[in-house]
């Protein structure tokens, strides 16, 4: 990934200098092969919390198209990534969050690359990251999951921060748009739980769904208007609505604002 160093497994991360300043990290599986999955995870158990997760959850959280199958954060570096290797090495540390890369039968072959984020905030920059791969794939990676919950049991908070994150995808596709000098964009929006057959959508489609809508009306709101859009099939198993493939033109471009019919 870009702007990213180390791509080292976990066993090896106490022999690698790994920055001790604010950056995100993502943990990679290069193998294209299916996952299997253990019965039982090795992780620690951190106050008294058994990590593992049944393996029918796993599986229907994993993300087949994707090798990221975590990101997160850290204020620390070096510190964060060794209470997470730790943490899967059994020990009773504090790293509960991507605990289910561990109940991966190759987890020992699982890398883990970093970017330092000095400037910025590293949460914002992991939510740009976690939008970036959720207006990809139609979800979060298979181990960003709060309480280990997969994407069509996700909890109401959990289902806000989706959108939360196809917005802020949304008006970041909008803002380099606009850097570049070019008039239209296209994004991926999700549908919600809207039942809308895969097709050219219409009015009434967009407004069973509360993120279409919203995400509609951001786009309006920073001076930009939908050119046509087409509702797609599911990325993946996990993520049960469907998604849009909106292609958007500023309202001050010479292009036709807003067309239906053809793509």
């Amino acid at each position: 990934m870009e702007g990213f160093s180390g791509s080292v497994r976990f066993d090896l991360l106490p022999s690698v200098r790994v920055p001790t300043g604010p950056g995100v990290y993502v943990v990679v599986r290069e193998s294209d092969a299916p996952p299997a999955f253990l019965e039982t995870n090795p992780a620690g158990w951190f106050k008294g919390k058994n990590p593992t997760l049944p393996v029918g959850e796993l599986e229907r959280a994993w993300v087949p198209a994707a090798s990221v199958i975590y990101i997160g954060k850290a204020t620390n570096l070096r510190r964060r990534l060794s209470e997470y290797r730790r943490h899967g090495a059994g020990q009773l540390v504090g790293h509960w969050g991507g605990r289910m890369i561990w109940q991966l039968a190759d987890s020992a072959d699982l890398r883990v690359s970093w970017r330092e984020t000095p400037d910025v905030d590293p949460e914002s920059v992991e939510s740009g990251l976690l939008a970036d791969f959720a207006a990809e794939h139609g979800t979060l990676p298979f181990a960003n999951r709060k309480g280990g919950k997969a994407q069509n049991t996700r909890l109401p908070e959990q289902r806000e921060k989706l959108l939360r994150l196809h917005l802020e995808s949304c008006q970041r596709d909008a803002q380099r748009a606009w850097d570049a000098g070019r008039p239209f964009f296209t994004t991926r929006i999700p549908l919600d739980d809207a039942v809308v057959a895969p097709g050219l959508a219409r009015e009434h489609d967009l407004a069973d769904s509360s993120v279409a809508l919203m995400a509609l009306q951001l786009i309006s709101s920073i001076g930009w208007q939908i050119h046509t859009w087409a509702v797609t099939e599911p990325m993946t198993a996990a993520h049960s609505g469907r998604l849009i493939d909106v292609s958007v033109r500023h309202r001050a471009s010479a292009y036709p604002l807003f067309t239906r019919g053809q793509p």
